[in-house]
């Protein structure tokens, strides 16, 4: 390489040749905030970082007033902590290499309250989130831009509530670590229970969007009773008839009420059991909205006898409703013809006994009635006639003996 000093438009000079191999470094340094948490006062972290020239890793504590603590290492893997007392603290981190690029890590947002006392918050960047260690009972507001998320505690696990997509009026929010997701309208709220107890635990408010930018969300504590006792009663169902000619006419329907807010998918399983107890059949169903539907078992090949039909409906490990009746499976003779029937014809049967059984028992009891009529009838005639052929003196004597 030759070298050339030019200070004026005249005259110049050179240096030697230098023969040298020289490298360009423009790739940034990979880091990443692999945890951080807060715990008896102090934020832990985790850091971790890469790069073929790599120099450090600068963590970042600031608060609202802005930065008040720094920690520098060089090596690309490290744990450590700050010391910090109630507030509000962004931390984030930046790694460097000795060619001076360097990049940075996602900010995580800390509201550390010993009382737990509400505050409002408004968040940075895209990709960074929030972490709340207590969720208090007033709710906690924050503005959340797409891609953004909230990370707090209920009842000791960690969960994430991040906003997946804006519109100008809706949002797309999800909350894990279970997965749950919905679409919400502005002035929605969104009930979670979080750990499928049946019991909601929390609540989100979908309170604003500006411009389908960032959202104004509130999270708060919210303990609830995912079901009523009136709701369970509003849950019907059973068998269609309880006798049957032949197995394959079961028939199972349910009913529910689309004024319940059920937690779907709910879980229906069937069994079916001998009088014994053995059980001879099992299915499951999943209902993924309220609606009466009827089932059908087309393959149940059930002799003649009695069964108990048994069915469960639940939510997750949680049972919403039991369902049990025995039922009958023909062949059964008939007492009036005393042919083999069954199902709606054996009931047929018995209504047109029980008639005919009604219309003799009146039958009889008008007969025996009307006899008696004319028993007394008689009897009053013959009084009369040994009335009138008395003198006065025997009538006399009759009254007398009365």
């Amino acid at each position: 390489m030759v070298v050339f000093e030019n200070d004026t438009p005249e005259s110049y000079s050179s240096t030697d040749n230098m023969d040298g191999t020289f490298f360009v470094d423009n790739t940034k340094p990979s880091v990443e905030l692999i945890s951080s948490s807060y715990s008896g006062g102090r934020i832990y972290f985790t850091m971790n970082s890469s790069d073929a020239n790599f120099d450090n890793v600068t963590v970042f504590l600031h608060s609202i007033s802005g930065l008040i603590k720094t920690y520098s290492n060089n090596s690309s893997s490290f744990s450590n902590s700050f010391s910090v007392g109630s507030g509000t603290y962004y931390l984030n981190a930046t790694s460097y290499d000795l060619a001076g690029n360097f990049e940075n890590t996602e900010t995580v947002n800390y509201f550390i309250s010993e009382s737990s006392s509400s505050s409002s918050s408004s968040g940075g960047s895209s990709g960074s989130y929030y972490y709340l260690e207590n969720l208090p009972k007033e709710g906690r507001n924050f503005r959340l831009y797409s891609g953004q998320k909230v990370r707090f505690v209920v009842k000791n696990e960690t969960h994430f509530l991040e906003v997946i997509s804006l519109k100008n009026n809706s949002a797309k929010i999800v909350v894990y670590s279970d997965f749950f997701e919905k679409n919400m309208a502005i002035g929605n709220s969104w009930k979670i229970d979080i750990d499928d107890d049946l019991i909601y635990d929390f609540k989100v408010n979908l309170n604003s969007i500006w411009k389908g930018i960032y959202a104004n969300i509130t999270v708060l504590p919210f303990i609830e009773n995912i079901f009523l006792e009136e709701d369970l009663k509003k849950i019907m169902g059973g068998l269609n008839k309880t006798s049957l000619a032949s197995s394959n006419d079961l028939k199972f329907f349910i009913n529910l009420d689309d004024s319940v807010n059920f937690p779907f998918p709910l879980n229906l399983t069937f069994e079916i059991f001998d009088m014994n107890k053995q059980i001879l059949y099992g299915g499951e169903e999943i209902i993924s909205k309220a609606s009466k539907k009827n089932y059908m078992f087309p393959d149940l090949n059930l002799q003649s006898g009695e069964y108990i039909f048994f069915a469960n409906l639940s939510y997750k490990n949680y049972v919403l409703k039991t369902f049990e009746e025995n039922f009958i499976v023909g062949p059964i003779k008939s007492l009036i013809t005393g042919e083999v029937v069954g199902g709606e014809r054996e009931y047929f049967s018995w209504i047109l006994w029980g008639i005919g059984f009604f219309v003799f028992f009146v039958f009889v009891f008008m007969f025996f009635r009307k006899r008696r009529k004319m028993k007394k009838h008689k009897r009053k005639r013959k009084s009369l006639e040994q009335i009138k052929s008395l003198n006065f003196d025997q009538f006399i004597r009759e009254l007398n003996k009365i």
